[in-house]
């Protein structure tokens, strides 16, 4: 601080000395004031703190003044400036009080005057004015006055000076007075008027004023005075003032200071009664004949030669029509609350301005005007208060309407003057900013703001208007609407907002949508005040604009009037709004626009006007337009079903600019989505256009929302159904109705903007109230039923609708109680659709709400939320369509993975019965869709079924049975199957909780479906049924009660069987084509339900088995099991192989439980080493149980079984084959006999095992006819030398001779039979061809020898035991078994080397002999019952020994063991007949005896090759027939002289050969007999020689008969002599008989006691 006060009092100090310095040459009275003030300014100094200084400074400072006045005085420039500029140093220091400051603008006064340093003094005044309070009242008035004169001087750097001055001192003055009322300029409140007033005429100011004021009052009323042409009164001495100048300082102070006016009501009069009238009067439509009087003389002249240069008057008005212009606006922007009346008749005249007949810069200058008046809300809003909404004179709209007819005055204008080169003029103007109308572009000029480049407006240094450019005035416009919109906006925030607390737009309504309130609100009359004529010209503009940012700024004002009429909920305004952004979104269309002509939207009045003459109505237009907006997509409309069809093909157009529109149309339709209300019809049908346009497609994985792609991209509605980017595929296509819309590279960016938009949109509708939410699902179910009217007419309808629906159902899920109905009763009705894109989309909408309405919690009580969400789902079961059924399922699955555990039992039966309802009809479903919903039923079954209630679970296995009887694909029916069986697991094991009567219920329903299922047309269906059903009765079946299985039985099983056996007679056995390849045995029906009667009969039997105690316990069992068995019967006698045996092994396990060890198949034998016997012991504890008249009843089924397998059957004709039972068959019967026959053996009768009972059926099985297929193979096993059957046979037989055999039985008798039937099959070995083989391709011997030969043998020798063991019986020796024994041997006896294998004529003559010795003391004690025996044993030993077949392959050793066996046969008569000779018939023992003599003879054969290396051929055989005719001599005393007959037979048979052989070889020469005889003759020698031998033991030799025989013979052995020689062996057997004769002789001489042979 001490610095600053040093260094003020330096430059004081430092001005006085050069004042001083300059003036002591000329001026010394000038030099002593100046060093005077210096002393005095130095003691001051020297005498005052720093704090005090400058105080005493300005208490001195007439002192200090008085030597710089003096300088003045002297009017030396030097001497002038040094003053001044020192006055000016203390005026700055504020070191000047009011009186030196009096005497220095008096002073000032005399040098303005003299005109000295002019602009020196008016730097001085400046400063003395502002700086400093120091001069007012008449020095103020005298200072400005200074200022005014010097504007006059003659240097122009003076003049501006001073006219920079007049302006710093004006405000100066009135800044004074804000200083003195101690307010700033900003802050202000309106004062109340007094009720007095001053004359406004008056000298003095009001005495109301404080002394600034009256200044600042005096000033100002002589400014409008001197203005209107009148003296001043306060500023005495200025003579005249520039209109414009002070039309300008008027200006600056009601701009500059309204507090001031507001503050004192004396200056409020001054407005109204002086500057108002003014205003008015200057501003006079007559301005051009102006009284020019009061300007002047300079300025007055400079107008005048403006106006006669140019020859126009206007030019001269316009700096001052300029300056009242702007006054206007200020008054009305700043004043209008004071001047209510004044106001309208200024903006009357403004508008008025805008007359076509103005001239351009009149109009330009109104607009500019209008422009700095509308940019004001609360200006705006004070006009609407005081004229729109309280009187007819709607000041506001019409100002705006103005501006709407100055536009449509241009562009017509523009219309009517447009010519010459067109295109040349486009072509230039491409790429910039305008508006293009009728060909002819008007340029827009982007810097015209509110606060800058009013061209007009600040043309305060002109003269004359400036030259406007091109499109000036238009751009202004552009400019108002913009603003004006924008101040609307505000206006609407200041009227609606308090204390930051937003009042909701909806309350503004309290009636009904688009009633006014009774007192209606100021932001609704403002609304209707502007809003017409700013969407008129928005309109005009937006259509005509050829510049992206021109666009963005009307569509952003548009969207903010938009904004404007939601949130005050104003109905018409909003549809007006709403259409114009429409409008502007889509193409271009003549004949009423697009909107209105493919969206069926009528106009509003408020756009009649403009969209009628809308200058790219035309076509040529629109096409002149796209040279300046890029084309981003081409194709037809949306077809609606009210678009003209002249439309339907015809070319669209969408342009960058309608993309630029949509944008902000999405943009409004989102950020007012709670005030739509009914337009929301409006909004989604533009929404839909622009989205059909751009072609932007919904996406089915994306809920609903869009994914912005051109037409190549696009996500079709249903990936099976090949739509086309329309999505039409399912419709016909009708003219037209295939084409598409197709976007170019310059909607790459955009789409996805609008895309992403189209879905906020949805998005923000969860802020809806419910009424608001309605109107949004209506005007979507609208949209989607058009289009469904669309593609009922063959052409490609839009998605939109139906996508929009699922996505405001996923948006508000939370609220699906508002919206659920009438959205999914829209859906179905879509899902029935014809149309398949629509019908996948609604199926797919449909679907997807459930689910995630299933997912959202609400405060709905849980179940009926589950029955109302599930509802829809259930409905999609009445539509028959594949595609929406799949959707269905599909739905289904995801809810029970998703949301399963949570599902209450009630809806349980709504989720299976939709499964049920796939396959509940034969409805056409493909498998991969009844393969979706099997899926979600095993989902159900493996992971529910525990919370499943019991009614449910019984509907579950109705709807698997469904699943298992669909024959769309079988894999399914089969794993359908198993379901079933799980399902019965489940309920087993919940039977403690469910209760029986429950379980029961569900197994009978299970039961039932299996049953049904086992005669499905399919083989493996029925297979894998009959599995099932056997596996689950087996496994639970014991938990059924006895009544249920009254039930089972009867109800179930037994139809079931019905309806196999008559599908099974029935079935075709005509092969079936197929592509698939096909076993044999499996390539026709027959044999397919072949297979399924034999899993039903195999199932049904282990059903009896596995139950047999409880179905015991049945009333009516016995009628069931005599059922079953008719099935068994019925299946064994079909002429099926394998049905036959199934139902044979059926019948086996049915009585025996399963299938016994012997139950074989063919050439295959398990046999263990235990008997039939012991095995059948075994086993008996696993035989069920049966009561005994069941087992009889069984009984009679075998019998009736087996009857039907062995009945003949007719010969094949040809290439005919005819069934016969296999090897299987027949052993698998017989199998069953001997368990059978154990249990009913009590109850059987003789005759039923007689000759013509079981016997015969058992010979009939032996000797059944053989498959030839089978044949080959029927042969004895590794274990065995019988074929199954056979042994099977054979345990059959012993079975039943264990019971006979007991004398206690009363089966006893028939044992005969048994023998009997042993014998005839015995017989099977000298004559196989008894069993009805057919062979194909082997030798029948071979096969007999294998097959046949070893049961035969084995017959035979059971026959021989059995008769043997049981010999003695009463019923064999009666009935004379042992005859017929004898005579079964004899056979093969009698065939010896012509049988088959020659252990068949070996075991029967073992057979034989073993049957003799059992049988021959019984027949000689009682020989009644044997009188046939005898001749039987003669044939058959005489057929034995003496065979004419023989054997030439036989070793001599093989020949020694063969006639070992023949005198076996010898023996046997030596040792049981020829003793008891007597008591024997004597034919049968000469028979015998004959027997001997020829055996005591050995016959050569003469094919015998290796028999003639010896004469001892049959030697043994030979001597023991000797020995027995020898021995037969001994009993001829006490005999019938049977033994000496037979000596003499052979005496006499050896005599003949010899006799006869000496004949013929005397006869025959040299030449040799045959071999035969030779043999012969050798075998007679040895004969002889043999007699002769036995003869010496005798003791009475010499006196027998075979002595004298014998002596008789030799004369023929001497006559044998000469014919021996050509013979050696005959010579050598000739000797040793002659020598043998010696002891013949020596018998007569020697005692008779002693033994010759020793």
């Amino acid at each position: 601080m001490q610095t600053d006060t040093k260094r003020i009092i330096d430059a004081v100090l430092q001005d006085l000395r050069a004042l001083s310095t300059e003036a002591k040459k000329k001026h010394n009275h000038v030099k002593e004031a100046a060093e005077s003030c210096v002393v005095k300014v130095r003691n001051i100094s020297s005498a005052s703190a720093d704090a005090v200084l400058l105080q005493n400074l300005r208490s001195a400072s007439s002192e200090l003044v008085h030597p710089l006045v003096v300088a003045c005085s002297t009017k030396n420039a030097r001497l002038v400036q040094i003053a001044l500029s020192a006055i000016q140093k203390l005026v700055q220091h504020r070191i000047l009080d009011e009186k030196s400051a009096g005497a220095i603008v008096s002073e000032l006064w005399s040098l303005v005057e003299s005109e000295c340093e002019e602009l020196r003094v008016v730097q001085t005044l400046t400063l003395i004015v502002s700086i400093e309070l120091v001069v007012c009242g008449h020095v103020l008035a005298k200072c400005i006055v200074m200022c005014f004169r010097l504007r006059f001087a003659k240097d122009p750097t003076v003049i501006n000076a001073a006219s920079a001055a007049v302006r710093q001192i004006v405000a100066s003055v009135f800044e004074r007075v804000v200083q003195e009322d101690g307010m700033k300029s900003s802050s202000f409140s309106v004062a109340v008027e007094s009720s007095t007033g001053t004359d406004l005429l008056s000298r003095v100011p009001p005495p109301t004023l404080r002394p600034c004021a009256a200044d600042a009052y005096m000033l100002f009323k002589d400014l409008c005075l001197l203005v209107d042409g009148e003296p001043p009164v306060w500023l005495s001495g200025l003579q005249e003032m520039s209109r414009t100048l002070g039309l300008e300082l008027i200006e600056t102070l009601l701009h500059s200071f309204p507090g001031v006016f507001f503050k004192h009501d004396e200056f409020t009069r001054l407005l109204r009664e002086i500057v108002c009238p003014l205003v008015i009067r200057l501003f006079s439509p007559n301005i051009k004949n102006t009284n020019l009087s009061s300007l002047t003389s300079t300025a007055l002249a400079q107008a005048r030669a403006i106006a006669n240069s140019t020859g126009s008057a206007d030019r001269t008005n316009f700096p001052l029509a300029m300056r009242l212009v702007r006054l206007i606006v200020i008054l009305v922007n700043i004043y209008h609350q004071k001047l209510v009346t004044e106001c309208e008749i200024f903006l009357s005249q403004l508008i008025r301005f805008l007359d076509a007949e103005r001239t351009p810069w009149q109009r330009g200058i109104a607009l500019e005007a209008l422009h700095r008046i509308l940019i004001h809300s609360s200006v705006c809003i004070w006009l609407c208060a005081n004229y729109d909404a309280r009187s007819s004179n709607a000041v506001l709209r019409n100002m705006l309407t103005g501006v709407v007819y100055f536009l449509r005055q241009s562009f017509v204008r523009t219309h009517l003057s447009s010519g010459g080169d067109e295109d040349s003029e486009t072509g230039q103007s491409v790429g910039l900013a305008g508006f293009y109308v009728n060909g002819v572009w008007i340029p827009f000029i982007d810097e015209l703001t509110a606060k800058k480049s009013f061209i007009l407006l600040e043309s305060l240094d002109k003269l004359e208007p400036s030259s406007l450019p091109d499109g000036y005035s238009v751009s202004r416009a552009f400019r108002i609407v913009v603003d004006a919109s924008q101040a609307l906006l505000v206006a609407f925030d200041e009227l609606t907002h308090k204390k930051g607390s937003v009042i909701e737009a909806g309350s503004a309504a309290a009636g009904g949508e688009g009633e006014t309130r009774k007192d209606p609100l100021l932001e609704v009359s403002l609304l209707h005040a502007m809003q017409p004529p700013l969407v008129s010209a928005i309109v005009l503009m937006l259509d005509t604009s050829t510049d992206e940012t021109m666009s963005e700024s009307l569509l952003t004002a548009l969207s903010t009037l938009t904004l404007i009429s939601c949130r005050l909920n104003i109905a018409a305004a909003r549809h007006t709004h709403l259409y114009a952004l429409a409008s502007a979104s889509l193409p271009s269309c003549s004949g009423g626009g697009y909107v209105a002509r493919c969206m069926g939207v009528p106009v509003p009045e408020e756009l009649k006007t403009d969209l009628d003459s809308s200058v790219s109505g035309s076509a040529a237009a629109a096409a002149d337009h796209l040279v300046y907006h890029q084309v981003v997509a081409t194709g037809v409309p949306l077809p609606c079903s009210f678009t003209p069809p002249v439309l339907l093909n015809q070319q669209m157009i969408l342009t960058t600019k309608n993309v630029q529109a949509a944008r902000v149309l999405l943009t409004c339709a989102e950020t007012n989505v709670p005030s739509w209300g009914s337009s929301w019809e409006m909004v989604m049908a533009g929404c839909a256009h622009i989205a059909w346009l751009l072609a932007i497609k919904p996406s089915l994985s994306g809920g609903g929302t869009f994914m912005g792609r051109n037409n190549q991209e696009e996500v079709t509605a249903s990936s099976s159904n090949g739509a086309s980017s329309g999505g039409a595929s399912g419709g016909g296509s009708g003219s037209g109705g295939s084409m598409s819309m197709v976007t170019t590279a310059a909607a790459s960016t955009d789409i996805p903007v609008i895309a992403e938009k189209l879905d906020k949109i949805v998005e923000c509708t969860k802020d809806l109230d419910e009424v608001g939410l309605h109107h949004v699902i209506a005007a979507l179910c609208r949209l989607s039923s058009d289009a469904l009217v669309v593609s009922a007419n063959g052409r490609d309808p839009s998605f939109f609708g139906i996508s929009k629906l699922l996505h405001v159902g996923i948006a508000n899920v939370e609220r699906f109680h508002v919206i659920w109905k009438p959205l999914t009763a829209h859906l179905i009705d879509i899902c029935s659709h014809s149309h398949v894109s629509l019908r996948d989309w609604a199926a797919l909408s449909l679907t997807t709400l459930i689910k995630a309405a299933l997912k959202t919690k609400t405060t709905m009580e849980e179940e009926a939320r589950q029955q109302l969400v599930l509802a829809p789902l259930s409905a999609l079961s009445l539509i028959a369509i594949p595609d929406v059924r799949k959707r269905q399922i599909e739905c289904l699955m995801s809810i029970l993975q998703t949301h399963g555990a949570l599902f209450k039992q009630t809806q349980w039966t709504t989720l299976v019965k939709v499964l049920a309802d796939i396959v509940q009809k034969d409805q056409g479903f493909t498998a991969s869709l009844i393969n979706h919903a099997y899926t979600a039923l095993r989902l159900v079954v493996t992971d529910f079924i525990q919370v499943l209630p019991v009614e449910c679970v019984e509907q579950l296995v109705e709807t698997d049975a469904l699943f298992g009887r669909q024959m769309a694909d079988q894999n399914i029916a089969l794993s359908a199957l198993t379901q079933l069986w799980t399902i019965s697991d489940f309920v087993f094991r919940r039977l403690p909780k469910m209760g029986p009567d429950a379980a029961e219920k569900i197994w009978l329903v299970l039961y039932t479906c299996l049953s049904e299922l086992c005669v499905d047309p399919r083989p493996a269906v029925r297979k894998s049924a009959c599995q099932t059903l056997l596996q689950t009765v087996a496994a639970h079946g014991h938990a059924l009660r006895v009544h249920t299985w009254s039930h089972m039985v009867w109800k179930i099983i037994m139809p079931m069987l019905d309806k196999v056996k008559t599908m099974t007679k029935n079935a075709s056995k005509v092969r079936e084509e197929s592509d698939l390849l096909v076993h044999h045995s499996r390539d026709t029906q027959a044999k397919q339900w072949t297979e399924t009667a034999m899993q039903t009969m195999q199932g049904v039997v282990k059903i009896y088995n596995a139950q047999r105690n409880g179905l015991l316990k049945l009333d009516d069992f016995g009628a069931a099991w005599s059922q079953l068995l008719q099935y068994l019967e019925w299946g064994t006698e079909e002429e099926n192989a394998e049905l036959s045996l199934a139902c044979i092994k059926c019948f086996h396990e049915l009585l025996l439980g399963k299938s016994g060890a012997q139950t074989l198949e063919i050439n295959m034998t398990a046999k263990g080493g235990c008997t039939p016997r012991e095995e059948l012991l075994k086993a008996e504890d696993l035989v069920p149980a049966l009561t005994p008249d069941l087992w009889l009843v069984s009984w009679y089924s075998w019998e009736r079984m087996a009857k039907g397998l062995t009945k003949e059957r007719p010969t094949p004709m040809g290439k005919e084959t005819v069934y016969l039972p296999g090897p299987s068959h027949l052993t698998t019967l017989l199998h069953i006999f001997p368990p059978l026959f154990e249990r009913v053996k009590k109850a059987l009768k003789v005759d039923e095992m007689g000759e013509g009972g079981i016997p015969l059926l058992l010979e009939k099985v032996v000797l059944c006819s053989t498959p030839s297929d089978c044949s080959p193979f029927v042969l004895p096993s590794a274990f065995s030398s019988l074929t199954p059957t056979q042994e099977a046979a054979i345990d059959c037989i012993k079975t039943i001779y264990a019971e006979e055999c007991q004398e206690s039985s009363v089966l006893s008798p028939s044992l005969p039979s048994l023998i009997r039937l042993l014998l005839k099959l015995s017989s099977l070995a000298v004559q196989p061809s008894q069993v009805k083989t057919r062979i194909v391709g082997k030798d029948f011997g071979d096969w007999a020898r294998a097959a046949v030969l070893p049961f035969a043998e084995c017959a035979m020798r059971m026959g021989v035991e059995y008769y043997s063991a049981s010999a003695a019986a009463a019923a064999i020796v009666t009935e004379r078994v042992v005859v017929d024994v004898v005579a079964s041997l004899s056979s093969p006896l009698s065939l010896k080397y012509e049988c088959l294998s020659d252990s068949t004529w070996k075991l029967g003559a073992n057979c034989f002999i073993s049957t003799l010795k059992t049988a021959l003391p019984l027949a000689r004690n009682n020989p009644d019952h044997y009188i046939s025996l005898w001749q039987e044993v003669a044939h058959a030993l005489n057929n034995f020994l003496f065979t004419n077949n023989v054997n030439v392959r036989l070793s001599p050793d093989e020949r020694r063991r063969d006639e070992f066996m023949d005198c076996q046969m010898i023996d046997l008569l030596r040792t049981e007949i020829l003793p008891y000779s007597a008591t024997l018939p004597t034919v049968f023992m000469t028979q015998v005896i004959s027997i001997l003599n020829k055996g005591s003879i050995c016959h050569m054969d003469s094919t015998d090759v290796l028999a003639s290396d010896s004469f001892t051929e049959r030697h043994d055989l030979s001597r023991a027939c000797f020995d027995a005719l020898l021995s037969m001599t001994r009993e001829t005393q006490g005999g019938r002289g049977l033994g000496k007959a037979a000596i003499v037979s052979l005496v006499d048979r050896c005599k003949g050969v010899l006799t006869a052989f000496s004949g013929d070889a005397k006869s025959g020469g040299e030449m040799r007999l045959p071999r035969t005889r030779v043999m012969e003759m050798i075998s007679a020698l040895n004969a002889v020689d043999a007699l002769i031998e036995r003869m010496a033991l005798r003791s009475d030799a010499a006196s027998s008969d075979l002595y004298s025989q014998l002596v008789v013979l030799h004369p023929s052995l001497v006559d044998l002599i000469p014919t021996s020689h050509a013979d050696p062996e005959i010579e050598k057997s000739l000797i040793a008989t002659l020598k043998s004769y010696q002891t013949l002789l020596l018998l007569k001489s020697l005692p008779q006691n002693v033994n010759v042979s020793q």
